[in-house]
């Protein structure tokens, strides 16, 4: 699952692609024969195994080999998407608090229409209007007005809109 190119991003589904992303990496440069039988030990209780495991861990990761894995998996298609993403959050979780509630991001193309969309389902008024005076409603500028309200975010050079 890739979010890129959506007409709407949902907070929580970032946020699940992340974990993904995350587990895949951790997967690729984490997956190792002697680590497994170290924490397997260190699982059993072995105090020995766990402090093995600690300067098992220290010492692969200051490797060269490791640098060379952490940076070809940084590089990859995942790892890029990973990056994107959790730029994304930060920026995004920078200008609203609603992020881990479950935040909507438009993507600017459609956004007319999401505005037309919930003024609609959510204005009554417009409900009593004869047919013809709500299609005469010029819903580019309804939705220029309400940018205001809206904070924007680049993602993937696509422009998206979020209540901030």
């Amino acid at each position: 699952m890739t979010l890129e190119h959506e007409t709407y991003l949902d907070s929580r589904d970032v946020e699940s692609r992340i974990e993904e992303l995350e587990a895949e990496r951790d997967e690729f440069l984490f997956t190792d024969p002697t680590e497994e039988a170290l924490v397997e030990a260190a699982n059993g209780g072995d105090e020995a195994a766990s402090a093995a495991l600690e300067d098992y861990r220290l010492e692969r990761e200051d490797s060269a080999a490791f640098k060379l894995l952490q940076a070809s998996w940084e590089d990859s298609e995942s790892g890029l998407e990973l990056n994107a993403l959790v730029s994304l959050r930060g920026e995004v979780e920078n200008n609203s608090s609603e992020w881990s509630h479950g935040l909507t991001l438009i993507r600017e193309e459609v956004f007319v229409d999401h505005i037309r969309e919930q003024e609609e389902e959510d204005n009554e008024a417009l409900d009593s209007l004869e047919w013809w005076i709500s299609q005469a409603i010029d819903w580019d500028k309804v939705a220029e007005t309400l940018k205001g309200d809206y904070k924007s975010v680049k993602f993937q050079g696509e422009t998206y809109y979020y209540l901030g």
